[in-house]
């Protein structure tokens, strides 16, 4: 029997789940989910996706979402799973009216709209729901978004996030409205799994390195590297790269011919946008997100503080920019700030029923200097945990506790600045890991890349190893399945030009594993890989200089 490359992550059943992609623009399905609506869609679930725009900014609606249909076939999803919001497209500094999101009356859109519209046979979303268009204010935009999340119930959902573009930042910063109002509800009973990607940095317009001889992971963006990354978000507030979610990308994804592969077709259907070249910098060997946990046993309690307003600690946004359409953007920071005469300085937390309780998250302000140097969580038995600081840039903190049949928190400021000495956000969970309909995978990396099949030069003898764990902690052992080689102290030692068959495994749960193909390039690899990369750039040249409706 041949032993195959694969991994656990692929064999779950998504049958009866429903899972939900919000994307700004036609086209920003791809650099939003494109692996996961591909993978998913293989493992059974049923995949929805809305557009908070019509893309009307420079081109027809009725081209976009003729695009969109066709590039959502190629990935699994037909006509009926798509929902259009109808508000207007816009574009950063075109001198052109205010964004929606900030328009408390309603506006007119660049394309000369003021209401939600659809096109030939696919209406927008509230008109099928109300009979009547919307007009173009930001109230509606949430409450239209709101009541499409609700009404489909999704376990799964992948949203963009705040990227350079005025309607990406929008769609995020309303969806986290959204969320907390969800969130807020008396009774509520809805805890999606959410995962928020940056569409471009981390998307289209990522590091272009598919014609690398193995297949690269997702770089972190830097300024000045990445046209599209002009403020640099990573390790600030919950961008913290090294706790970003990494999904290993499906075998038909993985393939190196654009004509051959799913995703990179599903981007040429989108021809409007010419964005071809983008899938250079979009094909890597994982899709990335932040997780964005709605367990939060906050929204459950009852909160009191000392002094000052509570409110802010409940936002689920961690980000507030004074304009969105500030390229450069401005972040006002929205803190519990107790007055400078209260002793207590204290929030207090009190739920109806007991609660499990096995990891906090505390945020402070972003600024780059530490405000909060020392804080007490004080439990009812007499336990008190005190910790700190603080990170700088609204980085969270996180306190690992195990307690149950918790009926009140107490979290106290001991030191803390007097003008940004505050807390923007306490989050409470009952486990370590979320608990979601994803169950716990594992990925074996080399060189920090997701691999698969990976290409090592002829005279590599150790290869060191490591393992990405997703909704685990567990410890991984390593198993050679064929070739001659051994695992020690984390490291592949390899005793001649064979290949070697790896495999993973959780130590406590052999249901969980990843198995890999180690190789040695040869000269033969050498010239495939660049006839693949001519194939590739001559595709892309046909298809650009192609005629397209």
């Amino acid at each position: 029997m041949s032993i195959a490359v694969a991994n656990s992550f692929f064999q779950q059943d998504y049958h009866g789940v429903r899972v939900l992609v919000l994307a700004p623009h036609p086209d920003d399905e791809i650099n939003v989910a494109g692996n996961m609506i591909y993978s998913l869609r293989q493992m059974g679930a049923e995949v929805f996706v809305v557009y908070s725009t019509n893309g009307d900014f420079d081109c027809r609606p009725e081209r976009r979402f003729a695009e969109a249909e066709k590039a959502l076939e190629v990935l699994g999803v037909d006509a009926e799973h798509y929902a259009l919001l109808g508000y207007g497209d816009t574009y950063n500094g075109s001198g052109k009216p205010q964004h929606i999101y900030h328009a408390e009356k309603p506006m007119c859109s660049p394309a000369g709209h003021m209401e939600t519209y659809g096109i030939a046979g696919h209406e927008d979303y509230h008109f099928i729901r109300h009979s009547h268009h919307n007009p173009y204010t930001g109230v509606n935009f949430l409450a239209d978004l709101q009541e499409y999340i609700l009404d489909i119930g999704a376990q799964l959902v992948f949203c963009v996030d705040y990227d350079l573009h005025a309607d990406h930042r929008a769609l995020s910063l309303v969806f986290e409205q959204a969320m907390e109002n969800i969130l807020s509800r008396k009774d509520n009973t809805y805890y999606p799994a959410v995962y928020k990607r940056f569409a471009y940095a981390t998307g289209f317009t990522a590091i272009r390195d598919f014609s690398a001889s193995n297949l690269q992971e997702t770089k972190r963006p830097i300024v000045g590297k990445i046209e599209s990354y002009r403020y640099d978000l990573m390790d600030k507030s919950i961008y913290q790269w090294t706790k970003r979610v990494r999904f290993p990308v499906h075998i038909d994804l993985r393939t190196g011919l654009f004509y051959d592969n799913p995703l990179a077709r599903a981007i040429f259907m989108h021809s409007s946008q010419h964005n071809e070249k983008n899938a250079y910098g979009l094909l890597n060997s994982d899709e990335i997100y932040w997780e964005r946990r709605t367990d939060n046993l906050a929204y459950k309690a009852d909160i009191t503080a000392s002094s000052g307003d509570i409110r802010a600690v409940m936002h689920f946004s961690k980000l507030n920019p004074r304009d969105i359409d500030r390229e450069i953007p401005q972040w006002q920071d929205r803190l519990w700030l107790p007055d400078q005469e209260d002793k207590l300085k204290q929030l207090q937390y009190r739920w109806p029923q007991p609660q499990q309780i096995e990891r906090i998250y505390l945020y402070g302000a972003m600024q780059e200097k530490i405000s909060v140097q020392e804080i007490r969580i004080i439990f009812p038995d007499g336990d008190i945990i005190t910790v700190g600081p603080l990170p700088a840039n609204g980085a969270p903190l996180a306190v690992d506790i195990d307690k149950k049949d918790v009926l009140t928190l107490t979290i106290q400021l001991v030191r803390a600045d007097a003008v940004y000495g505050g807390l923007s956000a306490c989050e409470i969970f009952p486990s370590k890991f979320s608990k979601t309909v994803i169950k716990p995978f594992i990925k074996i990396i080399a060189d920090d890349n997701f691999i698969y099949r990976y290409g090592c030069r002829k005279d590599d003898r150790k290869v060191q190893l490591s393992c990405y764990r997703y909704g685990t902690s567990q410890t991984v052992r390593y198993e050679i399945l064929s070739g001659n080689a051994q695992v020690a102290d984390d490291r592949l030692i390899w005793h001649d030009k064979n290949p070697v068959m790896l495999k993973a495994v959780l130590a406590d749960d052999e249901s969980v594993y990843d198995i890999v193909e180690f190789y040695r390039w040869g000269i033969k690899d050498t010239l495939r890989n660049y006839v693949r990369n001519l194939a590739n750039r001559l595709y892309i040249s046909n298809f650009a200089g192609a005629e397209h409706p």
